[in-house]
């Protein structure tokens, strides 16, 4: 079991870990923004479902050169070449459209046009040729729908749904080690060696304390953690601002410069930089790096769950000692026994 010290211990260096990884995580963001990750993310998805293989991308880049899609992208963008959201809806009236054809007149049934495309093989809208195995399941789903085209449609959305929870984990994968070398970054810049710090920690009570004290004057202060994800209208000017305006709200603008005061972390002139007769500033590095790609989310929710913890083994201890004091100061003939 947990003693009151060790539960201090773990809290401070949480609370440590989310200071260092908001900062992180925004600046992950703001990486995640300039590289266009989402929309490169996005068009992997749908390629892979539009197209049967690499050499073979006719479908997909005809479905990116839809009207629906082409305009979801800011105009007069450096950054932003590719949406990053797409509807299930918007993905289905765009696969029905290429499927139909560019020019229908009004009221004609669309029903054979969809079925014609299917039989040929390619696309009526920019002739694009339809893989094997996305042929086979577009038809399956033809068939399935018996040629009504809102459930037709439907059954193109979910099919789009449940390729956007794998990609949600691609993307969150890539994430990560953007994460881990921007955490590498931020530990180096700061000197945030997870190994020196649970040392300081254990070592020195008062400093122990104080970290925590600002731990719980963080979240007494934020009691949800808000860092709002990129939308696709952002401006890579008005992401940078509105990310920026988040770090300063949740971190006063002071919380690292006060850890680093705290803490007596960063560099000085006797700091040894060799890595054969100082590894474990290196491994603490690392340690750090680690940690921050967990993400702010993760070490906030931990940081709660540690504080209840905390809370709960505190008057534990305490009525403990209460029970004790109250047994020796019984007189020794009012005992039984």
């Amino acid at each position: 079991m947990f003693n009151t010290a060790t539960l201090g211990v773990v809290l401070a260096l949480v609370f440590i870990y989310l200071i260092y990884s908001l900062l992180a995580t925004l600046l992950g963001e703001i990486v995640s923004n300039l590289c266009d990750l989402r929309g490169r993310y996005l068009r992997k998805a749908i390629y892979t479902m539009l197209n049967d293989d690499k050499t073979n991308e006719a479908f997909g880049k005809a479905f990116y050169k839809h009207p629906l899609i082409k305009y979801l992208v800011p105009l007069n963008t450096i950054f932003h070449k590719l949406p990053s959201y797409i509807r299930p809806a918007s993905f289905a009236k765009v696969v029905v459209d290429l499927l139909r054809g560019e020019t229908v007149a009004l009221g004609s049934d669309v029903k054979p046009l969809i079925s014609q495309s299917l039989k040929n093989n390619h696309t009526a809208w920019g002739n694009a040729s339809i893989g094997g195995d996305t042929l086979k399941y577009l038809n399956s789903i033809w068939f399935d729908s018996q040629g009504d085209i809102i459930k037709f449609e439907a059954e193109l959305s979910a099919w789009f749904n449940e390729m956007m929870q794998r990609t949600i984990g691609w993307y969150k994968r890539r994430t990560q080690v953007i994460l881990f070398f921007v955490g590498l970054v931020i530990a180096f810049a700061f000197n945030v060696d997870t190994i020196t710090i649970v040392k300081r920690l254990q070592q020195d009570p008062k400093l122990r304390d104080q970290v925590i004290a600002q731990a719980n004057a963080f979240v007494k202060a934020h009691p949800k953690l808000d860092i709002a994800s990129a939308s696709p209208a952002d401006s890579t000017a008005a992401l940078g601002k509105r990310l920026q305006q988040q770090a300063s709200n949740l971190t006063s603008g002071e919380d690292v410069v006060k850890l680093n005061d705290v803490l007596a972390m960063g560099y000085t002139k006797d700091t040894d930089w060799c890595p054969f007769s100082n590894p474990l500033m290196y491994a603490g590095w690392v340690l750090t790096a680690l940690a921050l790609s967990l993400g702010a989310p993760f070490w906030f929710d931990m940081l709660n769950k540690i504080m209840q913890l905390r809370g709960a083994v505190a008057p534990d201890k305490a009525q403990a000692n209460n029970a004790k004091a109250g047994a020796a100061a019984v007189p020794e003939r009012n005992r039984v026994g």
